[in-house]
């Protein structure tokens, strides 16, 4: 009598023998991979953002999924790096000291 549900499940001696698969290979899903921009690169964001709070929560939640980020905390910081560093993405916060998030942009 075979143990139904997983698909390796096997019966051995009369008894149900579960051997676990991989998440990705019992969905059918392909390994998960880093986010990465055209030149192959890892996907480069930059936070601005002056809460530090919030910024190293957000830096950390990206870092976990694959992405490089660095963090400025006011506009002129930001508005420096991101003249400096070409990145592929910019989570700009509006209401900053110095620089507001509008004036970085148009700039």
């Amino acid at each position: 009598m075979a143990v139904r549900g997983h698909p390796a499940d096997k019966v051995t001696r009369g008894c149900a023998q579960r051997k676990l698969l991989p998440l990705a290979q019992w969905c059918g899903l392909m390994r998960w991979q880093r986010p990465r921009n055209r030149e192959g690169l890892a996907v480069r964001v930059l936070v601005v953002e002056d809460q530090t709070r919030l910024a190293e929560a957000i830096r950390r939640g990206l870092v976990a999924e694959g992405f490089a980020v660095d963090v400025a905390v006011d506009g002129e910081q930001g508005l420096a790096l991101a003249q400096s560093v070409p990145y592929d993405a910019v989570v700009l916060d509006i209401l900053l000291p110095a620089l507001n998030g509008f004036e970085v942009c148009r700039s």
